[in-house]
């Protein structure tokens, strides 16, 4: 076993899938995100980015739209990640890594 996988396993550590779904903002977005878009369409025309960002962040995660799945050969061990949106306007999670 390497020294990675032995640090790992003494240390406790575990991925744990984010959720998105069940966070409040995730609800709230996917909720109420047409009547926002068709509020701002009443005044001007809605830019493609905005439309695209929020339909980016309510995929951000979702297993059912997509995913790798990784296998560790030394600890024999598998996950399924989720892919992200990758955006940085209203998602929480990847925003901030691109800080």
């Amino acid at each position: 076993m390497n020294q990675l996988a032995e640090l790992l396993k003494l240390s406790n550590l575990a991925y744990e899938r984010r959720r998105p779904q069940e966070t409040i903002l995730c609800q709230t977005v996917e909720e109420n995100h047409q009547t926002v878009l068709a509020a701002l369409a009443k005044e001007k025309t809605v830019p493609y980015f905005i439309k695209n960002e929020f339909e980016k962040f309510l995929k951000c995660g979702i297993l059912s739209e997509g995913f790798i799945r990784v296998h560790c050969p030394t600890c024999n061990h598998n996950l399924i990640v989720a892919f992200s949106c990758k955006g940085r306007g209203i998602c929480p999670a990847c925003g901030a890594r691109r800080m």
